[in-house]
Formats: C-alpha cells, structure tokens, sequence
C-alpha cells in the first residue's frame, strides 16, 4: 500500500473508504493526505453518507479504573491520536458544515456533531456518557499562567453577520423522561450538574466558583430568568441548613446593608441584605 493509503495494510484497516482518495493541496496550501470526495445527483431523497465505519465487539479491555476519568478508554470505532507542537492551532476534528437549505419544519436542519448512545443493558452500576470532554493539563513543572484558559466545553451561539437569528442558545441541556414504570428509591434527575472536585492537599486557587454568570459586554435584563411553562417549580434554591452559605435559624441583625434586585413577572422587588447575624 502506499503513502496516500496511509500505509495500511488490509488485515490492519477495519474500514474501506470509497471514492477518490488521493495527496491532495487546496488553494489555502492545506495538506490532505486522504480525500473523500461523492458525486450526488442533484436533489437527494435519501441518506448519504461519505464513509461509515462499522465495529461489533465484546471487549472487556479498560485502560484505568474508570471512564469518568481523563486516562479511562477503551475499544473504539475510530481512535486519533494527534501530537501538535506548533506554535499555531491544533485540531484532532474539525467540521466545517454550512446549511443552505431554508428549512420551513420544525426538527428539520444540521447537527455540527451528533452522539446518540443508546444503552439496552440492566445496569447495576456504570457510566453511559452521551459525550465527555476533558481539557487536562499535565506537566510536573509547566505552567498555565491566569491568561491562558484551560476549558473542558465551550459553547457559542454566533451571529457573525447583520442577519438576525431571533433565538440563540449558547448551550441547551434538558432531561426527556418517557419512563412511565417505577423510578424507584434514591433517584436523582437533574438537568444540570457541578462538581466541585478540589483533590485533598491541592492548592486553592485565587477564586473558586462553582458557577460564574459573567456580563462580558453589553446590557443584559436577567442573570437568570425562570420561565414556567408546566407545573413550575416548587423551591426556587434547595440549601443544606449548615451555614456553608445557609441556616434556617438564625435571625439578622443590625440596619440593612443592602439589596438584590428581583424581577417577579413585571414587578421589581428588592431582597434585603444585612451585615451580620445572631
């Protein structure tokens, strides 16, 4: 096999590429070292799919103890392992999908990336994770200083021309319970989790927040805003009565301090602040 094959033997390459492949440089002077490129007819009626990699196994290999973790993996479809050492940027997957298509239904349109994992098992215990991201830095010595971001996920939606998208969401998370048998006791759905993980013996940084609203530009109305289009919710915050922030008890004293403006329906009111407590 050669070079534009990326010297695969066929005992080594558990999927077949079909179409022109080929060493290939664009006008940009980008590199490729396979090109998959279809023909389609004009209109499409049915899926297309450029490659597709297929794998069934039943192995019970496991690098680590646990997948939550950054060094836990196992058998996979499609593996990259990519080593960037420019001073420029590094991609193990980029996707650049433009839509052109006015989509006139509802559901209709394009996913950048889609993950659909499906577990069928009675489970006992274990992880079914949909997607995990992880931004690990390791070095003995190395350091990231406060100007450069280590983030796990990050999440925009981008109105990048004078064309209005009338609806933007940076990031959607939602939980669909079709599920009509007994949960059971001790479950738990939340649409949103944090965890708070400062190992034992690490050093705390300057600031430590488990969630940060920021105002980056602009005049915003609501750091957060409730819309109730069901039942509504019973307790607006849940607090463990153990003053780390909150107790049932206590009362204030001393002349108010302060206030938080609140916004219920289109009447602003105004929660009291004061300086200490009994």
């Amino acid at each position: 096999m050669g070079t534009n094959d990326l010297s695969l033997g066929k005992a080594a390459c558990p999927f077949l590429i079909t179409g022109r492949r080929s060493k290939h440089f664009d006008m940009d002077g980008k590199l490729s070292v396979t090109l998959v490129t279809t023909a389609l007819a004009a209109v499409e009626t049915r899926e297309s799919v450029a490659s597709e990699i297929k794998l069934t196994t039943n192995s019970s290999y496991l690098i680590g103890d646990s997948l939550v973790y950054s060094g836990g993996r196992g058998s996979s479809a499609l593996k990259i392992s990519l080593t960037h050492s420019g001073l420029g940027g590094g991609h193990g997957i980029y996707v650049v999908l433009t839509n052109t298509g006015a989509q006139v239904t509802a559901g209709h349109g394009v996913v950048g990336i889609k993950c659909v994992v499906t577990n069928t098992a009675a489970l006992s215990n274990g992880v079914i994770y949909a997607a995990q991201f992880i931004a690990k830095h390791n070095h003995a010595t190395n350091v990231m200083t406060a100007e450069a971001s280590l983030i796990g996920v990050e999440a925009w939606a981008y109105l990048a021309n004078d064309g209005p998208a009338r609806t933007a969401i940076g990031a959607n998370f939602a939980i669909h319970n079709e599920c009509t048998a007994a949960i059971g006791a001790g479950s738990v759905h939340r649409v949103v989790q944090i965890v708070c993980d400062l190992a034992s013996g690490a050093q705390a940084p300057t600031e430590g927040s488990a969630l940060c609203i920021w105002n980056f530009v602009g005049a915003w109305d609501n750091a957060i805003n409730i819309v109730n289009s069901s039942s509504g919710f019973t307790n607006f915050v849940k607090f463990t009565d153990d003053e780390a922030p909150a107790k049932s008890t206590e009362a204030v004293t001393g002349t108010q301090a302060g206030w938080i403006r609140v916004l219920i329906g289109s009447v602003t009111g105004y929660i009291p602040v004061y300086p200490t407590h009994d």
